[in-house]
This record gives C-alpha cells, structure tokens and sequence, in this order.
C-alpha cells in the first residue's frame, strides 16, 4: 500500500479552495471545484477532514439552498445542501478568503439544510407550506421500578 506523505496544510474557516470531489454518486455536486471551508479552525487544525461547501455559477440563488457568495465572484453561489467532509488531500489549491457576510450565510443554509426544527420554528417549510410549531422537548422521567433500589455503599 503506497500513502504520500504530505506536509499539514493549514486551512482557515471561509478560505476558498479548489476541491476535487470525484468519485461521486447519483445527484451529489461532481469534478473539482471551489469551495469554501465550513469548519472551525481549531477542528481544521486537528483533523485530517474538513467540512466545504461547494461553489458553482450555474444555479440561481435561491436562499437557503442556494445561496449567493459575491465575494467569490459575479454569479458565484454555495450550494449548500451539498456540503460534506472531505480529506485535506482533496484540497489542491488556495483561491482566497470570502468576505465575512458569504461564510455567515452560507453557514445559515447549512443550518436549515440540517436543522429542520429551525424551519418549523419558522411555522413554514422550504416550499412556503404552513407548519405547526413543534411542541418544547421535554426528557422522558426514569421508569420507576420497584424491584430496583440504588447501591449501597460498601462496608469498610
């Protein structure tokens, strides 16, 4: 079995790198591309994985799922509901940093990408459906059983 051994490639949360993301199956987001790192840096620094966002200029921005990312340039949008960890030895190249606002929303689809609480919280869903807020969490009390009494502490 034949590894390189490369050196640790510092990475930065928003920085913008081309990522080679094939092989890839079915519908997932194909060949290299830029992406922008969604991971903090003190994870970044380590782990061997990083979590990106891949950018495109073929969809039109359709927030949260699409979403704009001016600073990476004309027509450049993340698609977030691509997202996905990939190895630091899938990044090639350093492209830039994307201005502070872009990482915050793409972080923001990717939230709502994963967290559809935060969608019924909004009491509508993606497709502009009516939602019934989700009832508050509660966490279930222990069973009770008769049969079980806690241990004694040992006789010294």
């Amino acid at each position: 079995m034949n590894q390189s051994v490369t050196p640790p490639v510092t990475v930065l949360r928003g920085e913008v790198w081309w990522v080679d993301l094939d092989p890839t199956r079915g519908s997932e987001i194909r060949k290299t591309r830029p992406a922008v790192v969604l991971t903090d840096d003190a994870l970044n620094r380590a782990r061997r994985t990083v979590v990106v966002g891949p950018l495109s200029t073929r969809p039109t921005p359709r927030p949260p799922i699409v979403v704009a990312t001016a600073s990476a340039g004309a027509g450049s949008v993340a698609v977030c509901d691509q997202a996905r960890a990939v190895d630091k030895s899938r990044l090639s190249r350093r492209v830039g940093h994307l201005a502070m606002a872009d990482p915050r929303a793409v972080e923001d689809g990717v939230r709502v990408v994963l967290d559809w609480r935060a969608v019924a919280q909004g009491c509508v869903t993606m497709t502009g459906e009516e939602l019934t807020p989700p009832a508050p969490r509660r966490s279930p009390a222990a069973p009770k059983n008769p049969r079980f009494s806690p241990p004694r502490p040992a006789m010294t």
